[in-house]
């Protein structure tokens, strides 16, 4: 590696060893013998000791619990995909179309590309979760988009959103496993339209034991592995592994509560919440209550519950009524 190779690959900044411990890179210098490019970096740790390191050793390869790993990570690109990975599963207070803007945003800036690039050159660590970098998801962005700007448009045309709006959305069902259900496609559904999770219903009801929550908290690693290879759900790993962690939890809020369904009603004291809306501007994308589960689920371990689902899981189960008040079906 040549001074001015270096210099390109190894700018000035933070960066993170495979192991964790994070470090400065203050610039790169030549041996005063050899010529050749080191890199000068401090620890950011302890007493911040200055180091230096041989370029070629820097952007090394080392094999670690069966994956290969660089030595050293930029930071700051880990932290930004890290950053659009969390509006992906909608783990933030925003709505999901604040969500979606800034990930459109991220797609069109250029900064995707470079990420997504970076990907494929092994510049990320491979434990990273890194779905926002898919290439079908960047595609898919500009019709997902559209629908949330009208929302009318996710039951137009389409006889599988127009029954579940008909005879579903905001219905009241006390039912634990149905509840379990729409919560986990609600999770599956972070940063893409509800249809697309809808039209994959009966799959994912196939590989989850039709939500069956004692039967989804005893799935060994081996079968969740292999609903990663299932091309007919979404294969995000950490929304697949959420379904049994998050019915262990729910176990646990039964042995609690008596039951799921009281817990969720205990966030309104048992009373359907029906505003009575006269055009659809007026639905929140999340409210007090959904704030409030999404805080306690997470703290109980529910994981991909954000504001935002918890509040599409309010409408699924009838907790909250948001048809129009002119709407036949409500």
């Amino acid at each position: 590696m040549t001074y001015e190779e270096a210099v390109r690959a190894i700018p000035p900044g933070r960066y993170r060893h495979f192991k964790g411990k994070l470090y400065e890179v203050v610039g790169i210098a030549r041996h005063s013998e050899t010529d050749e490019p080191m890199v000068v970096y401090r620890a950011l740790y302890g007493k911040g000791d200055l180091w230096v390191r041989p370029a070629e050793m820097w952007n090394e390869t080392v094999e670690r619990d069966g994956k290969t790993y660089r030595r050293f990570y930029r930071l700051d690109r880990i932290e930004r995909v890290e950053r659009y990975e969390r509006l992906f599963n909608d783990d933030s207070d925003l709505s999901p179309m604040e969500n979606l803007s800034l990930l459109e945003a991220y797609y069109t800036s250029g900064e995707w590309q470079e990420d997504y690039e970076a990907d494929k050159r092994g510049e990320l660590p491979p434990d990273l979760e890194r779905y926002v970098l898919s290439q079908d998801v960047m595609n898919d962005l500009p019709g997902v988009i559209e629908l949330f700007r009208d929302c009318r448009k996710w039951t137009e045309g389409d006889p599988i959103l127009e029954e579940y709006h008909d005879h579903e959305w905001c219905k009241i069902n006390h039912d634990d496993d149905y509840q379990f259900m729409m919560l986990c496609l609600g999770g599956a559904s972070a940063g893409l339209s509800w249809s697309v999770i809808l039209h994959r219903r009966e799959a994912y009801r196939a590989a989850f034991h039709d939500f069956r929550i004692d039967a989804c908290a005893k799935m060994t690693d081996e079968e969740l592995e292999a609903q990663l290879m299932n091309l007919d759900i979404i294969r995000n790993r950490g929304q697949i592994y959420s379904v049994r962690k998050n019915a262990q939890v729910v176990q646990q809020i039964q042995k609690e509560f008596g039951s799921f369904d009281a817990y969720l009603w205990s966030f309104t004291d048992g009373k359907q919440i029906d505003r009575h809306w006269k055009t659809r501007d007026e639905i929140p994308a999340a409210s007090y209550v959904s704030r409030r589960m999404s805080r306690d689920m997470k703290k109980r371990g529910i994981t991909h519950v954000g504001p935002c689902i918890t509040y599409s899981l309010l409408q699924a189960i009838g907790i909250v009524n948001d048809h129009l008040a002119d709407c036949a079906y409500r």
